[in-house]
């Protein structure tokens, strides 16, 4: 912050010289809380508190400037504004009777204020208005609004997935921030850039944003410990998604060991994958059991489901089902939360247009009575409809949450009965069972019986999951030394994509060993498309996402993409490409 500290002390002293010289109309209090809204929004808040009273009796023109700089300081405090009545009031001031100047800063907050409110395009609109007023102004303060204007309309459009106008904003954002030496600014909007280029899919470039905003950082001594701390940890987020996992530990370690549950929370959930996909459990299970301490909600959810797979792979179904349910409430909480915002945002929508209502009884106060009755008859009706929606949501929601678990323990069944792990358990139950036996020949020829049975009806389970293993594996060694096969792979590495022939030579070869594939996948997700199927059977043999992308004649993102929809397809909620690679591996 020092630099943005250096750049508002000249506007500090200048103010308050003006002041003094008689060049302004407004006091001196005024002016160096607006200063002080810049370098520490908390300080301007206590000025402007103690200084309430005298405000009561001030002219109109003051009592309008104190107003807007208490939505200014909470602003840059970041407390998030609960109401427009305030703004809306000294925005039509200005508009009509106050100082031109300031308008384009009324502008501005109404806009801060409409974005909390949830009201993306009413803000919208307003920073497009005091852009318009602002012009082609070179002002030090006013260029320094001009950026943060285009900073707040970047993350606007990202929120709204219009990722082309988000990035043409805040570059704007990044290149005022560059010319007024705004360090701070610069790492904001270089994350917001690479924010943008993350939900574009475009890892790389992303990347590249983020190693350029720590490298300012790390080499800046005036940049803030915890905003280096953000930028670390979303660097190695994004290493960990193109399996950068050395640079990832580099920087998830720091992070993890800091005393800022924030990004420890974040660090944790990357290292233990790491450590998962390393085959490394009991250092992944520490990781994941440190999130449940200090990580959010979200961060928990990721936590719990990873945690029922590890346990669903150890045979403990009971902890398996208990990670599972505490999944499914996290779930919940966060499509509670949801839900929340979307009544609260429909709630602002409304307390705007009762704002209106009121607004109009000032000058037709006999519609008084019949615009209340409107007013909250709407909000009721409102209201059940939210109750209604929120209750067959949740009902549904439910019945989903049932299907999944259900179908995860079906796949997680199946896959362990034809596994090596359940022919050794059944050997060696086998051999408990022989010795059971020998004790009991000559004493409890009843319990003898019984036992046979029970050692006959094992050992046909072993030799059937023996020769399926067997044929399985034979045909698949079979299969993989073809001369199809070796084709194949050879037309594929020249760029050559699979023709309508090969494809279904490569489905009729592969159920051999993989039977009833196809028809297990269209069971657990009826929606599947013929190239979604096509990506999953490539992906069950194992062949890597370039190879795919080819095969499809795809771009290679594309294919971590089919693989998430799918899995949201499926489940109903997002999921990785790993996640469905797991579900894939299970038929």
């Amino acid at each position: 912050m020092k630099n943005t500290t250096m750049k508002i002390v000249p506007l500090f002293i200048a103010g308050v010289l003006l002041s003094a010289c008689g060049q302004t109309r407004y006091p001196d209090s005024l002016i160096a809380a607006d200063s002080l809204t810049y370098v520490n929004p908390d300080s301007a808040l206590n000025l402007l508190k103690s200084i309430e009273k005298g405000m009561e009796q001030s002219k109109t023109d003051v009592k309008m400037y104190y107003r807007l700089l208490c939505i200014k300081a909470k602003d840059k405090a970041f407390m998030i504004h609960k109401t427009d009545t305030g703004i809306t009031e000294i925005l039509d001031y200005y508009k009509n009777d106050g100082d031109r100047h300031i308008l384009p800063e009324a502008y501005y907050y109404a806009g801060r204020v409409s974005a909390d409110l949830g009201d993306a395009p009413r803000a919208l609109d307003y920073y497009e208005k005091s852009l318009s007023l602002l012009g082609d102004c070179h002002a030090e303060k006013d260029f320094m609004l001009k950026g943060k204007i285009h900073s707040q309309m970047a993350e606007l459009f990202t929120y709204q997935g219009l990722y082309d106008d988000a990035l043409a904003n805040i570059r704007i954002a990044y290149e005022h921030d560059a010319a007024l030496k705004d360090t701070t600014g610069m790492l904001y909007s270089l994350g917001g850039i690479a924010n943008v280029y993350r939900h574009l899919e475009h890892p790389e470039k992303s990347i590249h944003f983020l190693e350029k905003a720590n490298e300012i950082a790390v080499s800046t001594n005036s940049v803030d410990e915890q905003l280096t701390a953000m930028i670390q940890s979303q660097l190695a987020s994004a290493y960990y998604a193109v399996g950068r996992f050395e640079d990832t530990k580099r920087l998830a370690i720091p992070a993890a060991e800091s005393h800022n549950e924030v990004y420890a929370g974040a660090a944790y959930i990357i290292l233990a994958d790491i450590y998962r996909n390393m085959g490394d459990i009991d250092s992944a299970l520490i990781y994941y059991n440190r999130i449940l301490d200090v990580g959010n909600i979200y961060i928990r959810k990721s936590a719990y489901y990873r945690l029922s797979q590890i346990e669903l792979s150890r045979r403990h179904p009971e902890k398996a089902t208990e990670y599972l349910e505490r999944f499914f409430v996290c779930s919940d909480s966060v499509s509670s939360l949801k839900n929340t915002e979307t009544v609260k945002r429909m709630h602002s929508l409304y307390n705007y247009r009762l704002w209106e209502i009121e607004n109009a009884k000032l000058n037709v106060e006999g519609m008084k009575k019949s615009r209340l009755l409107w007013g909250f008859a709407s909000m009721l009706v409102t209201g059940i409809f939210i109750f209604l929606a929120y209750y067959f949501y949740s009902k549904s929601r439910r019945m989903k949450r049932e299907r999944e678990f259900e179908t995860l323990r079906e796949l997680q069944e199946k896959k362990y009965r034809e596994s090596k792990s359940f022919i050794e358990e059944c050997q060696i139950k086998n051999e408990k069972l022989e010795h059971e036996l020998a004790e009991v020949q000559e004493t409890n020829s009843a319990l003898y019986e019984e036992l046979k049975v029970q050692k006959s009806n094992l050992e046909y389970q072993l030799k059937m999951a023996e020769a399926k293993r067997e044929y399985e594996e034979q045909a698949k060694k079979e299969f993989f030394s073809s001369s199809f096969y070796k084709n194949l792979s050879a037309g594929i590495n020249r760029g050559l994509s699979l023709t309508d022939e090969e494809w279904e030579e490569l489905y009729r070869k592969t159920d051999v060993f993989y039977p009833r594939f196809v028809e297990e996948l269209r069971g657990l997700c009826s929606q599947i498309t013929d190239v979604e199927q096509k990506v999953c059977l490539l992906v069950k043999l194992g062949i890597s996402n370039k190879c795919i992308a080819t095969a499809l004649s795809l771009q290679e993102n594309s294919i971590s993409s089919i693989r998430s929809r799918l899995f949201q397809k499926t489940f109903g909620r997002k999921g990785t490409p790993k996640e469905w690679n797991e579900v894939i591996r299970s038929l």
